[in-house]
């Protein structure tokens, strides 16, 4: 499923959805909440145990992870933006992805030779609230 944009419909009952933060109150935009659902039908459906009769719009860390180990066992001299254009995802998410799991620990995020990743950089937690998570990451090759 493709990823949200404004005015799509809502999956469930098909009013049309503003982002999450541009949504004004008083107007007939209801938020987009996740998997494709306003909030009302997201809460319903969540509810009534319904939620996986509507995909996620997003793949999770554990699933993007999976597949760049998958992807690097059978391409072991794959870039990282090779891995990503395979993947279907933006280089930048799945260089972020491989950065957070590195600092957890996880062997899945390898750094073999002429893989670039991320430099770390202070002030980052490690959970993306840092100031300069958004304003892009310097890059090292390992």
């Amino acid at each position: 499923m493709p990823p949200f944009r404004r005015g799509t419909p809502c999956a469930r009952c098909a009013l049309p959805m503003e982002s999450t933060r541009r949504a004004a109150a008083g107007t007939d935009q209801r938020r987009h909440v996740s998997r494709g659902l306003c909030g009302a039908c997201y809460t319903t459906c969540s509810r009534a145990g319904e939620l996986e009769l509507y995909p996620r719009l997003q793949r999770t860390s554990e699933e993007v992870l999976t597949e760049y180990a998958r992807y690097r066992e059978e391409h072991p001299t794959a870039t990282q933006t090779e891995v990503a254009e395979a993947l279907k995802i933006p280089r930048s998410t799945l260089s972020m992805t491989l950065a957070r799991a590195a600092r957890a620990g996880d062997p899945r995020s390898d750094s073999r030779p002429g893989l670039v990743v991320p430099s770390p950089r202070s002030g980052d937690d490690g959970d993306g609230s840092s100031a300069s998570a958004s304003a892009g990451a310097s890059l090292r090759t390992v």
